[in-house]
């Protein structure tokens, strides 16, 4: 019996349902892309998880910089700064 379905398996999906997961709940999660499709987030992502196309272990000043850089600077510093020092902790909770 399923507790909880979860439709969508792009980052948003796949966070909730990990976190029911935990919390004890048997969770279905839909997507309607095929797999290997041309649509769907987690396949066009190719399934990897990067912080601005740097791995989200990275040095946190280093991805904040990155971060600054590929925007040209059109982010808000507080949000930008927030993100890249808890990217790493959002990421080995996946």
């Amino acid at each position: 019996m399923t507790d909880l379905i979860v439709i969508g398996a792009g980052v948003a999906g796949m966070c909730a349902a990990r976190r029911a997961q935990q919390l004890g709940l048997d969770v279905t999660v839909l997507e309607k892309a095929a797999a290997y499709s041309d649509g769907g987030n987690m396949v066009l992502s190719g399934g990897w998880f990067h912080a601005a196309y740097r791995s989200p272990l990275s040095d946190p000043a280093e991805l904040l910089a990155a971060i600054t850089e590929s925007t040209d600077g059109h982010t808000r510093p507080d949000v930008s700064a927030a993100w890249a020092a808890n990217v790493g902790r959002a990421f080995e909770f996946l």
